[in-house]
């Protein structure tokens, strides 16, 4: 019984040294007029799961995916269950929105969606948001917080 007790309080005391990066965070972000509250995807794991899994997403909310160096990344639908849009920045700029993309059908084949250049950042909306708010080429994307 002491054994367990010690391998349990051990692991609970590890849980204490978990990188930051392991905790979710969010931030505020603005766009245009509009202030979403945005979760902060900056691991790999973080953006291979993306919005993968989840039921839905809360109006004005997002998530803010950020990525070391600029890059062509592409982005799939795994998982999904309710259509999105995808916002593409770079250098906190809009260089292209791709509206309105919809959950798969099926598992396999899934579709990709890429950026027309490079870019730094993404940001994912629930369906139908950028065309609300009129997100487009060019608009500034603040990010409050950031470190």
């Amino acid at each position: 019984m002491k054994k367990i007790i010690s391998v349990i309080v051990a692991l609970l005391s590890s849980l204490c040294f978990l990188p930051l990066s392991a905790q979710t965070v969010y931030r505020q972000l603005k766009i245009r007029d509009k202030v979403f509250t945005v979760e902060i995807s900056d691991t790999l794991a973080k953006r291979s799961l993306g919005l993968g899994k989840r039921q839905n997403l809360p109006e004005d909310h997002g998530m803010f995916f950020i990525f070391e160096r600029k890059g062509i990344y592409p982005f799939w639908m795994k998982d999904m269950k309710f259509p999105i849009d995808i916002v593409w920045i770079n250098n906190d700029r809009v260089i292209g929105v791709t509206e309105r993309i919809p959950q798969p059908k099926g598992k396999f084949p899934l579709a990709y969606y890429a950026p027309p250049s490079l870019i730094d950042r993404v940001l994912e909306l629930n369906s139908g948001t950028a065309k609300i708010i009129g997100i487009k080429e060019g608009d500034t994307v603040t990010i409050f917080g950031e470190q």
